[in-house]
């Protein structure tokens, strides 16, 4: 499986910056939603938010930080 890091931006203005395995989020990222600012920052898990990691809500004044499990 190809291991790597980058950056994309996905055609909705979502991006993604991180380490990638086999084409998915895996390892520390930080994914950044267009449409809501939501800000994630920490692990994943073959594209999902796993591990340790901090959600910021800025619509709603709220933030997460924590342990993620499976998205």
């Amino acid at each position: 499986m190809r291991k790597a890091m980058g950056k994309t931006v996905m055609p909705n203005g979502d991006v993604y910056s991180g380490e990638w395995l086999a084409d998915l989020p895996h390892g520390e990222g930080e994914f950044l939603s267009f449409a809501t600012k939501n800000l994630y920052k920490g692990e994943w898990k073959f594209g999902l938010r796993h591990g340790k990691g901090k959600l910021i809500l800025p619509n709603s004044n709220m933030a997460y930080e924590g342990a993620f499990a499976d998205g």
